[in-house]
């Protein structure tokens, strides 16, 4: 295996983590069109790697790429954002069963602070507190293959939940959920910790389903 191979991979795990960056900060918004000309002008690079780099990002559920290669920001539906909630749900249980016995003081005490930042955030801020929520209870889990699913605990919360709305019961009804699976995991009970997520998980689901009734 050569290092020009190499150099490659990394030219697009780079280039991908860039345009996913963007769409986590709001630079690009959902159905934004990606012009592969002017990315690449604005990136110094081929159009080869920027295609590559396209091509993960769309397995990532990020991007649309039509035949043509045209790529835009995905745009999901409430059916799309629901399922992934509910596979989510999988991930955050199986997180804290195995987060439980392995937390220190220090992870504990992020949690803690991430949940009560949270009860007093709104708007995108509280997104990004509950997504590092989450994705701290992942890289806590140990485990490699729940912490690959990282990127799809951000698209949930920072891309596509925000426009089903965010009203002053449901930030206090989630914080106060993830101020309770910090307790239970203090507790060392992981049955309650996993109860306090698919409550969680309930509520995001149960959202979605009310806000895409009232828009129909």
């Amino acid at each position: 295996m050569n290092s020009s191979w190499r150099s490659s991979v990394s030219l697009v795990e780079e280039t991908a983590a860039v345009v996913r960056e963007r769409v986590f900060a709001g630079r690009y918004q959902p159905g934004d069109r990606l012009a592969q000309e002017e990315l690449s002008a604005e990136l110094g690079l081929s159009r080869t790697p920027l295609r590559e780099a396209y091509r993960v990002l769309a397995q990532d559920g990020l991007l649309d790429v039509d035949p043509g290669g045209t790529a835009r920001v995905a745009t999901w539906d409430a059916r799309r954002l629901s399922e992934a909630y509910e596979f989510r749900q999988a991930l955050g249980t199986t997180a804290v069963r195995l987060a439980c016995p392995r937390l220190g003081e220090r992870t504990l005490s992020e949690l803690e602070r991430l949940a009560a930042e949270q009860s007093r955030a709104s708007g995108k801020s509280f997104h990004r507190l509950g997504s590092a929520f989450h994705c701290l209870l992942l890289e806590a889990s140990g485990n490699s293959h729940l912490q690959r699913n990282e990127s799809l605990v951000r698209m949930t919360e920072e891309v596509f939940r925000p426009r089903y709305g965010l009203l002053r019961e449901h930030i206090l009804a989630v914080s106060a959920a993830h101020a309770a699976v910090v307790s239970s995991l203090r507790a060392g009970d992981q049955d309650s910790a996993e109860l306090q997520i698919r409550s969680y998980i309930s509520h995001e689901l149960h959202i979605i389903s009310q806000q895409e009734r009232l828009s129909q």
